[in-house]
Parts: structure tokens; C-alpha cells; sequence
């Protein structure tokens, strides 16, 4: 047994175990990207629809939507649109060389894939800066791909595919701008850049603001923390940092926090002075009428109609569906139909043991855990704060509405690696005496064999069918051929859901 766990930590610890993942989410993303037909179910249509839009404006401003827009919402006060104004550009090329409606969407689709492997990386370098062990950082990143709905996202149009390596970006420069403040300096440059990036990132999703608090909290914290004893030497700190760059890169940094502010403050502050609200809701904005024809605002005014006096409010009973609501679409499969399938057994069944037992063990060790280690401290703040904003948002809807609407999965996905390495370092504490550490590399390799025995695309694959394909030949030979050959070797149970 002990050779074993050798043998087995050699494998996790090594550069190629890494490489391995990001081949195999390669892989998955794409054969998800080449095979699905569109629209697929995370709101693709309506992105894809938007990036079209945009492409026919130079200006991200939009002063008077057409009423063929009211499917998209309320654009004109929508803070999240950046991504949209962004991939127009790319899509203007492509539209150019390429007329069908099929290849425009499979390209697009690769960026996006790109796009979300580069935030993979990113977070792997991430999670060996915040002194995470190698073998661990691997075995993150393996799970994190084989959770169904990774590939099932990052193969997409969706504007979650960009924050996810946003989210990366900016704790990189959290980490640079608190060693230099630990360092009694202010490295004014990455300063300016983490201000510039969270502006921006907030108007690509509204959801990054919770975020954005949290590299407040944390950033001014250390600030205090290490110049307590002198606050104006931060200022003097700051201004020797700035007058110490280049006169072009002062002029360049100038510019991007001011147009960066000028693009957040043109949709949020705007918001708050004309709606008393910084995401106005689209009935502000827009007659009632006309945001009926928007998808999810319908659902939810529908709901609000028909919702009974004797509706549950209890927070308690909306808490236990919001967590079975995020664990099952993590690890369901969905059309662009909205056909659904349960999770498969063993990859789901996984996650949970993981879950739970590391939660408990974290209980019992997160002082010991977070001593010392100011990175780890910065990914619970973060988590804490995305978690608790987006359980708050998801509950006003419930009181609303008095059904639990919009409990997605896939937007846990920017803080799962983070969390991901608090509990996987709590786990490795609560293992450290000598006679348990051989258990280490045996719960981490069977874990993957359970995430392996189903996760990712293999989902995917073993709950589609030709209906879920593009109207191509050899799409959909490929996939069944795909589906039966899977078919003895996973465990399956439990059908559709509608």
C-alpha cells in the first residue's frame, strides 16, 4: 500500500499529470462546441443575439433600443454587456468570410474555450502562489474539468466564459499588490491595472461586484494592516511608486482608470441616480409589456402573479433548495431544449463525500489553515462574499416569486478552484501526523477514478442523443458511436427531467 501511494503521488505531482487536464478539457470543450446544436440551454440565443447587436454599434452606448431588442432586456441600462461589445469585434471578422449561421457560432465558440482554458491556467498558477502543493493543485484542476458542467460552459456563448479567467486575473494582481504592501511599498502600476480590470470586469457581469468588494476589503485591509503605524507614509508609498514610471506608462495607466471608470460609471452610477438602483430591473426601464417578451423577466413576473399568499418564506427551507439546486446543475446535462438528466451516480456522489467532509474538516482546522497564509485568507474572503451576495440575490427572487428560480451551478464556477484550495489545504492538515499522510494520495486517486467514471464530457456524451446534435452526418455518427461505446462501461441511473 505504501509503494502504491508513492507510485500515485509521483503521478499527481508531476507537470504532465497537469498538462493532461488541460488536454482533456481541451478535448471535451471542444467535442461539446463541434457536436451540440444551437442554441444551447445557457442562454446562448440571447448572447449570441446581443453580439450580433452590438456589431452593427461602434459606441457601447445605446440611447434607444429598438423594440427588437426587448428580448434582450432592458440593454440600454444593463450593466453586463461588455462581453457582448467585445466578441463583436471578433464576430464582424468572421461575418466577413463566413455567412452561415452554424460556423459563425462554432467560432465564437472556440474563443470562448480558449478563453475559459486560459482562466484555468491562470488559476493553477494561482493555487502553487498561494503555496498550495503541487499534487493538490493537479488534482483541482482534474476535478474541476470533470465536473459536467465545465465543458458543457466553456463549449458556449456565454459571458461567464470571460469572467471566469477575469476573476483569475484579478487575484493575481491582488496577490502582486499585497506583496508589495507587505513589502512597506505601493507598486502604483499594479495598483492602477486590479482598479482598471475590476471596473471593467463588473460591466462584463454584474454578478463580479461582489468580487470587486472583496479585493476592496482585502487590499485596504493589508494596506491598514502594514501602515497602521503611519498612514500617510501609504500615500508617500503610492506617489514614489507612480512618479517611478515611465511618463508614458503614467499617461497610459491615467487613461485606462479613467476610461475604465467612465464605462463602470456610465451604467451603475447613471443607474443609481435614474432608478435608485444600480441593475435597475427591466419594469424600470421598460413598459411591462414590452419586458414580457424578455424570457427570464416573463418567468419571473409570471411566477410573482401566480404566487400564493401562503407562499414559503422561510430562508431555511429556500437554503436546502438553493444548495440541492447548485449541486444538481453542476452535475446535470442540458439541450437547448431545457431536457435535462440527473447526475450521473459517481461523479456527483463524489463531490458531495468531498464536499462534506472537507467543510468538516475545515471546521477543525481553519485556524491552523488560515495562520500564515494571507492568499488563502483572501480566497475564503472571496468565496464568502460571492457566495453570500449570490445566495441573497437568488432568495429575493424566492420571496418574490415563491419559486426557486435561476439556482445555477455554473455560477459557482469562478470560485470553485479558490475554494476548492481552502478545503483541499484543510484536508492535507487534517492528514499531516506521519501514519495517516499515506492516505493522501488514496483518497485523492479515488475521487478521480469517481469524477473519471462519468464526469466532464462523458456526461455529456452517455445522456445525449441525435437530438441534441447539429443536423450533420457525421456529428451524429460520431456521437452515438460515442454513446454506445460508453454505455456498458458507466454507471447510469434515473431519466429526464423537463
Amino acid at each position: 500500500m505504501k509503494q502504491f501511494a508513492q507510485n500515485v503521488t509521483r503521478v499527481l505531482r508531476s507537470q504532465k499529470f497537469f498538462v493532461g487536464a488541460m488536454v482533456f478539457f481541451a478535448f471535451e470543450s471542444l467535442w461539446i462546441a463541434l457536436s451540440a446544436k444551437y442554441p444551447q440551454a445557457f442562454d446562448e440565443q440571447f448572447h449570441f443575439g446581443l453580439i450580433r447587436f452590438y456589431s452593427h454599434h461602434w459606441s457601447p452606448f445605446i440611447n434607444n433600443a429598438p423594440a427588437s431588442t426587448y428580448s434582450f432586456g432592458a440593454i440600454t441600462r444593463d450593466p453586463s454587456y461588455f462581453y457582448h461589445y467585445l466578441m463583436s469585434f471578433p464576430y464582424r471578422l468572421i461575418a466577413l468570410f463566413v455567412h452561415a449561421q452554424a460556423a459563425q457560432v462554432i467560432i465564437l465558440r472556440l474563443i470562448d474555450v480558449a478563453s475559459f482554458g486560459f482562466g484555468l491556467y491562470l488559476f493553477y498558477k494561482l493555487l502553487l502562489r498561494a503555496k498550495i502543493s503541487r499534487p493538490l493543485a493537479n488534482v483541482s484542476i482534474w476535478i474541476m474539468v470533470l465536473i459536467p458542467i465545465v465543458p458543457q460552459l466553456a463549449a458556449q456563448i456565454n459571458y461567464d466564459d470571460l469572467v471566469f479567467p477575469l476573476v483569475a486575473l484579478t487575484c493575481w494582481l491582488t496577490f502582486d499588490v499585497y506583496e508589495s504592501l507587505r513589502a512597506k511599498r505601493v507598486d502604483a502600476r499594479k495598483v492602477l491595472l486590479l482598479l482598471s480590470l475590476c471596473l471593467l470586469a463588473s460591466i462584463v457581469k454584474y454578478a463580479y461586484l461582489p468580487i470587486f468588494v472583496a479585493v476592496c476589503v482585502f487590499v485596504l485591509g493589508a494596506a491598514w494592516y502594514f501602515f497602521r503605524s503611519e498612514l500617510k507614509g501609504l500615500w508617500r508609498a503610492f506617489a514614489e511608486g507612480f512618479r517611478g514610471l515611465s511618463k508614458a506608462l503614467r499617461v497610459g495607466l491615467c487613461a485606462l482608470v479613467l476610461l475604465s471608470a467612465g464605462l463602470f460609471s456610465q451604467r451603475y452610477v447613471v443607474n443609481m441616480v435614474d432608478y435608485h438602483n444600480p441593475i435597475p430591473d427591466c419594469g424600470q426601464v421598460l413598459s411591462v409589456k414590452d419586458c414580457l417578451n424578455y424570457g427570464p423577466w416573463n418567468r419571473n413576473y409570471n411566477d410573482a402573479q401566480k404566487k400564493s399568499v401562503t407562499a414559503s418564506k422561510s430562508p431555511i427551507k429556500f437554503t436546502g433548495e438553493w444548495f440541492f439546486g447548485l449541486y444538481y446543475r453542476l452535475f446535470f446535462a442540458i439541450n437547448g431544449n431545457y431536457t435535462n438528466y440527473v447526475p450521473l451516480p459517481l461523479p456527483s456522489l463524489a463531490a458531495i463525500i468531498l464536499t462534506f467532509s472537507s467543510a468538516f474538516v475545515l471546521a477543525l482546522e481553519w485556524r491552523r489553515l488560515l495562520r500564515g497564509n494571507a492568499f488563502l485568507v483572501f480566497f475564503l474572503l472571496l468565496t464568502v462574499c460571492y457566495c453570500g451576495t449570490l445566495w441573497l440575490d437568488n432568495f429575493k427572487d424566492y420571496l418574490k416569486t415563491g419559486q426557486p428560480v435561476a439556482i445555477n451551478g455554473r455560477y459557482l464556477l469562478p470560485v470553485l478552484l479558490p475554494f476548492a484550495a481552502v478545503l483541499g489545504r484543510a484536508f492535507s492538515l487534517a492528514l499531516r501526523r506521519r501514519s495517516w499522510r499515506v492516505a493522501k494520495p488514496i483518497v485523492a486517486f479515488a475521487v478521480l477514478v469517481m469524477f473519471v467514471a462519468g464526469g466532464g464530457v462523458f456526461t455529456f456524451i452517455s445522456r445525449s442523443d441525435s437530438s441534441w446534435y447539429w443536423p450533420n452526418s457525421v456529428v451524429v455518427h460520431v456521437n452515438n458511436a460515442a454513446h454506445h461505446a460508453l454505455s456498458p462501461i458507466l454507471i447510469e441511473r434515473g431519466g429526464k427531467y423537463y
